[in-house]
């Protein structure tokens, strides 16, 4: 998984506040990614191209079940 949070705005100017919370968080599943890119012999990889999806109850649910009860 890749995992990208971003700050308000607000929040990136001011670096010394310690409670600065994500104002989004976006995720994806780059296993199959890598995968084909060292199946091609791109190694190390160094970029991914991120196309994640927001980070949310419904997200993780979907997840789970893909993972749980994979399609045949």
């Amino acid at each position: 998984m890749l995992v990208v949070g971003t700050f308000a705005e607000e929040d990136r100017r001011d670096y010394a506040r310690r409670d600065r919370t994500f104002a989004e968080i976006r995720w994806m599943r780059i296993d199959e990614y890598l995968k084909a890119e060292v199946a091609a012999g791109r190694t190390p990889v160094t970029r991914i191209p991120f196309k994640g999806e927001r980070l949310d109850r419904d997200s993780i649910l979907r997840l789970r079940a893909e993972l749980l009860h994979p399609a045949p």
